[in-house]
C-alpha cells in the first residue's frame, strides 16, 4: 500500500480533516477552539500511528515468557488454550473460518504444542455468544489438523480471563477423563495477553508455564511511523483494552507492579 492509499483510508482522512480545521482555526484567530482541536488532532495522530501502536503492544509482549514456573511443570500436564473471539454468533460448529485472528493463531499454535508435548491433553477454554462456542470452533480446527479427539477437552461457558481460570480449575480438579488433578499447566494465549492470563490462573492456584503466541509488534520504518493507519488504530485499541485489564487486576490485588 502506497502513501496516497494510506492517507485515503478513513483514519487518514480523519487526520487530514482535523489538521485542516485546526489550520482554519489558527487563520481565523479562534484561540478558544484551537487548543481543543490541536489536542484532538495529536491524540488521533498518536493513537492511529504505527509508532504508538507498536510501542504499546511491544511493551505488553515484552517478557511474556518470563517469570513462569516451567521447571516445576510435570510431564503430561495439560495445555490450556484460551479463546480469542469469533465473528458474530455462529450456528455451524464446522465454521472455523469465523474464528478471529487471535483464536486462529492460538489454535494453530496449540497443534504445534500438541506435537511438542505428546503426553499432554489440551483444554480449550472460552464461550462467547451464540449456540456455538469459541472453544468448540477452535477444537474443530485442531481436529481438522490432526490432533486426536481424545486429547481435546472443551470449556465452553467462561466469558472472561478470570472465568477461564476458574472453569479450567473445575475441570482439572474433577479429574475428568483421566486429566491429571495437579494444578500445573502449560498456558497458550497471545503474548500481549499473557501477563494478565498468568495472573488469573495463578490466583486460582495454578503453576503456569507460559507459551506465548500471536505476537503483533512489528518494526516500524521512519517514513511510516506517524502516518495514521486503521491497522495501527486497531492495534492501539487492543493494547489499551489489555492495559485497562491489567490496571483492574492490579487494583483487585491479582497483579503486582
Amino acid at each position: 500500500m502506497n502513501f496516497a492509499e494510506v492517507l485515503l483510508q478513513p483514519v487518514g482522512l480523519v487526520a487530514i480533516g482535523l489538521a485542516a480545521v485546526t489550520v482554519l482555526a489558527i487563520r481565523r484567530t479562534s484561540a478558544w477552539i484551537f487548543g481543543p482541536l490541536a489536542a484532538i488532532f495529536f491524540l488521533h495522530l498518536l493513537t492511529a500511528s504505527p509508532l504508538m501502536a507498536n510501542l504499546l503492544i511491544g511493551w505488553l509482549e515484552k517478557g511474556a515468557a518470563k517469570q513462569g514456573e516451567c521447571e516445576l511443570i510435570e510431564s503430561g500436564s495439560p495445555i490450556v488454550v484460551l479463546s480469542g473471539g469469533k465473528s458474530g454468533p455462529v450456528v455451524d460448529p464446522a465454521a472455523v473460518e469465523r474464528l478471529q485472528l487471535s483464536s486462529l493463531r492460538r489454535a494453530l499454535s496449540a497443534v504445534k504444542f500438541a506435537e511438542q508435548f505428546p503426553d499432554s491433553d489440551i483444554i480449550v477454554s472460552g464461550g462467547g455468544t451464540g449456540p456455538v462456542s469459541e472453544a468448540l470452533l477452535m477444537g474443530q480446527l485442531m481436529l481438522q489438523l490432526g490432533v486426536d479427539e481424545e486429547r481435546i477437552f472443551l470449556e465452553e461457558t467462561s466469558q472472561t480471563t478470570i472465568g477461564n481460570a476458574k472453569a479450567v480449575n473445575e475441570i482439572i480438579l474433577s479429574g475428568a477423563e483421566g486429566l491429571p488433578t495437579s494444578p500445573q499447566i502449560y498456558l497458550v494465549t497471545s503474548a500481549w495477553h499473557m501477563r494478565r492470563a498468568m495472573a488469573a490462573f495463578r490466583a486460582d492456584g495454578f503453576s503456569v508455564c507460559p507459551l506465548p503466541v500471536d505476537f503483533r509488534r512489528v518494526e516500524v520504518t521512519a517514513s511510516a511511523a506517524l502516518i495514521p493507519q486503521l491497522s495501527a488504530l486497531d492495534k492501539t485499541s487492543l493494547a489499551l483494552h489489555e492495559i485497562y485489564g491489567l490496571l483492574l487486576f492490579y487494583l483487585h490485588g491479582l497483579l503486582t507492579a
